[in-house]
């Protein structure tokens, strides 16, 4: 099945910045977890030192070729809903929100198109297989009973 995406508003957005315009790039961007912990802190290495970008993380990529991270984590204080995504810029560090996630795990694929980044996070919401797509502004979609993501030129395939 082909899911289409819009090229106009999706794909197109004034925060979605060129690769060469950000400056330090991530590097190992993870969670360190104490034993026995479903959470941690997520930490990434800048310029030789390491850095805490978000606490009760669950999981953190790296994206956009190293120069931000999405982090999957935790928000104890939530009665429902308490998965969410959140962006980090790498140049400043500064968070974003960018919404609610069904699940506490995801695999992630990312496509880069004329400077503009998308991202699919595959999960499951407890045997049901959900495709959250998103970009660096927000959860633009969910897909329930979708597995095996695949983003082309301007569409989703599932």
């Amino acid at each position: 099945m082909q899911f289409a995406i819009p090229t106009s508003g999706f794909w197109l957005c004034a925060l979605c910045l060129p690769i060469a315009a950000q400056q330090p790039s991530l590097q190992d961007v993870h969670v360190d977890k104490k034993p026995g912990a479903a959470t941690g802190r997520a930490l990434v290495t800048i310029d030789g030192k390491v850095r805490r970008i978000a606490t009760r993380a669950l999981q953190a990529w790296p994206i956009m070729n190293g120069q931000n991270a999405l982090v999957l984590w935790f928000d104890p204080k939530a009665t429902a809903d308490q998965y969410r995504l959140r962006f980090v810029e790498g140049a400043t560090r500064k968070r974003r929100e960018l919404g609610v996630v069904p699940f506490s795990t995801a695999e992630l694929i990312e496509k880069e198109q004329d400077g503009a980044w998308a991202f699919v996070l595959s999960g499951a919401n407890g045997a049901e297989p959900v495709l959250i797509a998103a970009d660096v502004d927000g959860i633009h979609g969910e897909i329930r009973n979708a597995t095996d993501p695949t983003i082309g030129s301007n569409n989703l395939s599932y």
